[in-house]
């Protein structure tokens, strides 16, 4: 039996030993600053990209992966900004510098290219005639339109899905493949490329992610119960033909055949200078306007075209 005062040195023995564990432990823990709070913005991850929404206008952003600095960026007045091109993985986090005060995202892993969701993801989205989106696998939402040619309790219908950036969703101005589709006793699903129109991201022109994009139109349109043997088809001229190739090069499962119209082979020689003349009429307005509708969501892909001297290069960012 210990006596009391081998009781009293021994509470005192562990008591220095868990003193001296606590000032060991905060020497290696950083102690929080004052103004570290807890982030208030959203951070969505993409097929390498990253997206920042609902930031303060005018902060400076950074992008970390497992601590270190991996880009900069100024967030745009509305509250926005994307880095491109990021490398696929885990540990990315974003901290937004505004002041003196600093907040930190929780950490999310970029997707690669070769990301596929899982059959439950297409299957568990539910689109009925009307107006309404669908979900692709980075949350973005893209607007839909879904136009039978009757009812949908006499279905199953023959399927094709017009894709593009020219307002395919629009419910009162159908594209004219939709209209001559739909004349045949075709359901057609028309649906507006990210950042055009009512859908959600960012446009850039032809970046992967619009091909991947298709994968995922094609695979949830299949799955619905009024589409007749669960596969589906496309249709369109120009734009709406030229996303047919871009979507058909991922091969979705249940896509059963492409019918692209009027589409081009290169987009220098075909659109932007055809026989080496520049096209200063509709292609290079248009390419203009997309570049500029595509910088309110982050500016970090211009100086790459810039210094890789591609479209636009001649203007700065």
């Amino acid at each position: 039996m210990r006596t009391t005062t081998e009781h009293r040195r021994s509470r005192r023995t562990r008591t220095l030993i868990a003193m001296t564990a606590l000032a060991v432990g905060a020497s290696r823990v950083p102690i929080p600053t004052a103004s570290a709070v807890a982030a208030d913005f959203t951070v969505q991850r993409s097929v390498r990209q990253v997206a920042v929404l609902h930031a303060t206008p005018g902060a400076t952003v950074e992008l970390r992966r497992e601590g270190a600095l991996v880009d900069t960026g100024e967030v745009d007045t509305q509250g926005s900004f994307l880095w491109r091109e990021v490398e696929a993985g885990p540990g990315y986090t974003v901290r937004e510098i505004d002041g003196a005060t600093v907040t930190e995202s929780a950490p999310v892993e970029v997707l690669s290219s070769t990301y596929v969701p899982p059959q439950s993801f297409y299957d568990g989205q539910v689109l009925e005639p009307g107006f309404g989106d669908i979900e692709m696998r980075d949350g973005t939402k893209l607007a839909a339109t879904v136009h039978l040619p009757c009812p949908i309790e006499y279905g199953p219908y023959p399927t094709l899905v017009e894709y593009s950036g020219y307002d395919p969703a629009n419910p009162f101005a159908p594209q004219p493949s939709t209209i001559v589709a739909g004349l045949l006793g075709y359901a057609v699903v028309g649906v507006n490329m990210r950042g055009q129109g009512c859908s959600g991201g960012s446009f850039f022109y032809f970046e992967e992610l619009q091909s991947l994009d298709g994968y995922d139109i094609i695979e949830t349109v299949a799955a619905q119960p009024w589409v007749k043997f669960g596969q589906v088809g496309m249709a369109g001229i120009s734009y709406p033909g030229i996303t047919q190739l871009f979507t058909a090069r991922t091969q979705p499962p249940n896509l059963a055949a492409i019918a692209p119209l009027s589409v081009i082979a290169d987009t220098y020689r075909s659109t932007l200078a055809p026989g080496g003349i520049p096209n200063v009429g509709f292609a290079r307005d248009w390419a203009r306007e997309r570049q500029r509708t595509a910088r309110p969501y982050g500016q970090g892909w211009e100086r790459r075209i810039v210094d890789a001297g591609g479209p636009g290069g001649e203007q700065s960012a």
